[in-house]
């Protein structure tokens, strides 16, 4: 499944050609409008496609995304549960439940769900880094945050969004040459980031670097 959909995302310009099925017709129709950013008209053709055939989970994974991006935040959850009923083994889809769980501030139930993704994916890093990112700054778990973003960087060696957040974590915990470390990593790629400056003269104020830090 979790192919599939990668699949349909990517190639669904040219799977629409693919099939006769008019389920299938408007379920990559409504992927191609989705990814056109005419999300209303997405949802129009997605729920079509369940409408002819709804025992296909597919098309309720894609309509989460959308109703994800409308803000529509309890639709989406009905979205996924449907299609985690009929495929419980989908990390995508726990993790995108995850992400909405954590859109709605039910922290909880985000790192429930972020866990789930993690265990049926443990080589995807970005499930490792959101769920880092429940536990700093929701949890105030900082050693667990650092556990996921460390995991996130190995898994992903581009991912450097971790090491700001690292070296969050590490200005939390008061290891002011560490968090300068992992900060300048950053700063090394994002040097016109606003938060990694001002955060940077927070940790360089606390080393008492004055002047480094203004």
């Amino acid at each position: 499944m979790e192919n599939a959909l990668i699949r349909d995302f990517s190639q669904a310009d040219t799977l629409i050609f693919s099939t006769k099925n008019p389920a299938e017709r408007d379920y990559y129709r409504g992927i191609l409008s989705y990814r056109a950013k005419r999300l209303k008209e997405s949802i129009e053709l997605l729920n079509t496609s369940i409408r002819l055939r709804p025992q296909w989970p597919r098309p309720y994974f894609v309509r989460g995304r959308v109703h994800y991006d409308l803000g529509l935040f309890q639709k989406t959850l009905e979205d996924y549960r449907i299609f985690l009923q009929f495929v419980p083994e989908s990390s995508q889809g726990n993790y995108h439940a995850g992400l909405t769980f954590f859109a709605m501030d039910r922290i909880q139930d985000a790192r429930l769900y972020f866990d789930r993704a993690i265990d049926l994916s443990p080589r995807h890093p970005v499930y490792f880094h959101d769920r880092g990112i429940v536990l700093f700054f929701l949890r105030q778990d900082y050693l667990g945050a650092r556990e996921d973003f460390i995991r996130a960087i190995s898994l992903d060696p581009s991912n450097i969004k971790a090491s700001l957040h690292m070296g969050a974590v590490s200005h939390e915990l008061g290891q002011w040459n560490l968090a300068q470390g992992e900060l300048g990593i950053y700063l090394a790629f994002k040097s016109d980031d606003p938060e990694a400056h001002y955060l940077m003269g927070r940790v360089l104020h606390e080393q008492g670097n004055i002047s480094g830090a203004i």
